[in-house]
């Protein structure tokens, strides 16, 4: 089992506080509004908080690397399992081609050895028109090279480097256009320990406060393939 496997694994150390989830679902609703009968892939998807939202009216794969977490995801769906499947895979293995008409890869990118290849296989699996939700953190930002550095040191696991530029000239590069993009959240070492719902308050703040951006560290983008 690898370091990233091992860590996802045991959902208690990720999902111990639901208010960056929470947000992050916020957006996407968002960027998408009220969709229906088309087919969804999310990339990464956890416990399937993010796209769950979708699963009456839509077709949903749901692929992570935690089988633990597709369990939840699976738990999750309820009478909604109908319009879903599950599998376990890395991103990068998938045998998809021009299959879906909206891709969701939400803070999956720090946590893949290539973004470069990762943005590349993500618009295979789109069909041409379609769209790409992408979350990431800017690593050119002070506060996210801090949170990071933090993190790695306490979980023992690698966090692949980003900044904002670079992924937007490997989407460019891709042909894929930026429709919608926000940028949003900054966590000051500590403020984990406060309660999840102030958490979910400051954080949410932030995507309607620019006058602060500039500490802000994680951008959502809405791109068309």
């Amino acid at each position: 089992m690898s370091t990233e496997e091992y860590y996802f694994n045991d959902p208690k150390k990720y999902l111990h506080k639901v208010f960056g989830t929470r947000i992050r679902a916020e957006i996407v609703r968002e960027f998408l509004g009220d969709i229906s009968g088309t087919k969804i892939l999310d990339l990464g998807c956890g416990d399937g908080s993010i796209t769950m939202q979708f699963v009456k009216d839509n077709n949903i794969t749901f692929v992570d690397l935690s089988e633990n977490m597709l369990l939840l995801a699976k738990d999750a769906a309820g009478p909604g399992k109908a319009n879903c499947r599950f599998i376990h895979s890395t991103v990068t293995e998938l045998p998809f081609q021009h299959e879906f008409d909206i891709v969701v890869a939400i803070g999956l990118l720090a946590h893949l050895d290539s973004v470069e290849e990762a943005i590349g296989k993500i618009k295979k699996y789109v069909k041409k028109g379609g769209y790409i939700v992408l979350q990431f953190s800017d690593q050119s930002n002070p506060l996210t090279k801090l949170n990071i550095a933090i993190s790695s040191r306490h979980y023992n696991r690698k966090i692949t480097g980003m900044s904002y530029a670079s992924v937007i000239d490997i989407c460019k590069r891709n042909d894929l256009n930026v429709l919608k993009q926000i940028k949003y959240a900054f966590m000051l070492p500590g403020m984990g320990k406060l309660p999840d719902g102030l958490l979910y308050r400051i954080q949410r703040s932030t995507t309607k406060n620019k006058l602060f951006r500039f500490l802000y560290t994680d951008h959502m983008l809405m791109l068309q393939a």
